[in-house]
């Protein structure tokens, strides 16, 4: 089983404690707050949203939030937050990227080339059903940060 990439919903503030070292990721139950768990396609989703592994550019950079500027320790792998600012950016941007606009970034053969996670003996004739699998799971998204916004909570996002 590979890594998996798992949203948290936290309040604004939390998210800032954690950001300025006020809080520890290690001492909140994670389980008591809603959560969005993407499988292992967290990397295709940002590579085909922003050409890039990581650091992806703000607002598609968000969406799978990869910054390497914005990490708290979370055990073996940091863990990235975004405050509710940065998810309302997100959602703007998802909601504006329409399945034709993500269709058109989608480059299937240029994944399999560069080494994408998840991609590593993905068949070409898979290709279809590879690209349905994340337009769903950024539907996912768009619902999660949607509730996130409504509520005021940032995010933190963590490989597992």
């Amino acid at each position: 089983m590979g890594l998996e990439g798992t949203y948290t919903a936290l309040p604004n503030e939390k998210i800032r404690q954690l950001a300025d070292g006020e809080a520890s990721l290690l001492e909140i139950d994670q389980d008591a707050h809603e959560q969005l768990n993407i499988g292992s396609c967290w990397e295709a989703l940002h590579y085909t949203l922003t050409e890039e592994f990581e650091n992806g550019e703000p607002p598609l950079g968000y969406i799978v939030p990869l910054p390497e500027n914005q990490t708290i320790p979370a055990g073996d792998l940091d863990a990235c937050f975004l405050t509710w600012d940065q998810v309302n950016q997100a959602l703007s941007a998802i909601q504006a990227l329409t399945d034709e606009d993500f269709r058109h970034l989608y480059d299937f053969e240029r994944m399999q080339e560069e080494g994408v996670y998840t991609l590593n003996g993905t068949a070409e004739q898979d290709r279809e059903l590879f690209l349905t699998y994340l337009l769903a799971r950024l539907e996912e998204i768009r619902v999660f940060y949607g509730r996130c916004a409504a509520q005021g909570n940032g995010v933190i996002f963590h490989l597992s």
